[in-house]
């Protein structure tokens, strides 16, 4: 599974998939992960325990004999004679099943799991976990296509060449006035134009220094949710909050005459 996750990232980190592509891609991986689980882990563990399996002594006898062919009649003898010793109060009985039980102790029965068979399959995982930790060093937004399809459900914007940068979250605009929005791009490429999204108007705006732009919106009325634009890519979104204008809506006066009048 963490080779197929693997496969699906790096198919993200080139194609860079819709929501609706990675939704699916990602279901379908949880239901494989969850199929996998339950045949190799679950399903195991339950035979383990005897959930819908019972075993009698005979078959035990036979699973652990074909593990160890050199006890398998033993074992199968002293499982029957401890089954009649139940019933039957021998004392020769019980010595003949512990002469059988001494008999079966220097047996390895660690032995049954082949460890030197399964070793061959270390290099089917070893292969991939080099490839991955070579792309994670010489190519780091490999782990960025990871996080889009964990986050399936998120749109994440191609990422630019350079930056955004504004003091936009730090400005107050006074409703029916004029404010200035300056904007700064740094980067490797810098584009020759930028304009600024004000609702769903669309603006260009004026460069003052390579890199520098400054846009001067007039007559703010509300507050509105900006966002920049440049070489095809998008800066995230702001909001310029708008204050009502200072007004006297009304007064009063208390006049205090003095005593001589």
């Amino acid at each position: 599974m963490a080779i197929l996750f693997f496969a699906i990232s790096f198919f993200e980190y080139w194609g860079r998939f819709s929501i609706s592509t990675r939704t699916s891609l990602f279901f379908i991986f949880l239901a494989l992960c969850i199929a996998v689980l339950t045949w190799y882990i679950i399903r195991p563990v339950l035979g383990l325990i005897n959930v819908n399996r019972q075993f009698g002594i005979r078959d035990a006898s036979l699973l652990i004999g074909n593990h160890f062919p050199e006890v398998k009649d033993i074992l199968l003898n002293t499982l029957q004679l401890q089954e009649s010793a139940k019933n039957i109060d021998n004392s020769l009985l019980i010595a003949s099943i512990e002469q059988r039980t001494a008999e079966l102790k220097p047996i390895p029965f660690s032995n049954a799991i082949p460890f030197q068979e399964n070793i061959k399959y270390v290099k089917f995982a070893f292969l991939p976990a080099v490839a991955l930790v070579f792309i994670l060093l010489v190519s780091p937004g490999f782990k960025k296509s990871s996080k889009r399809f964990v986050h399936f459900g998120t749109h994440f914007e191609i990422e630019a060449p350079f930056t955004f940068t504004s003091n936009l979250n730090h400005l107050q605009a006074i409703q029916n006035q004029t404010i200035d929005i300056p904007l700064s791009i740094e980067g490797d490429k810098i584009p020759q134009d930028a304009y600024i999204h004000v609702g769903n108007q669309r603006y260009k705006m004026q460069g003052v220094t390579n890199g520098k732009f400054s846009y001067t919106l007039s007559n703010v009325q509300k507050t509105e949710r900006i966002f920049f634009e440049a070489g095809g890519f998008s800066s995230k979104e702001y909001e310029l909050m708008v204050l009502l204008k200072p007004s006297i809506v009304g007064y009063s006066a208390t006049i205090t005459f003095p005593a001589y009048l």
